[in-house]
């Protein structure tokens, strides 16, 4: 759904959209730091559903 709704965007707004989550990225913290959470999830770990 996300995926439909992206790539149905016209370029200039898939561009604005990407400049305001890049502003909303933490410039102090480690992109491992940010990211932890993913390494944490279960399938991460191989763990099934």
């Amino acid at each position: 759904m996300v995926w439909t709704y992206l790539t149905a965007l016209p370029a200039n707004e898939l561009q604005r959209l990407m400049m305001v989550a890049l502003a909303a990225i933490p410039v102090d913290r480690r992109v491992e730091d940010m990211f932890a959470w993913v390494c944490d999830l279960p399938v991460a770990k191989g763990v099934g559903a």
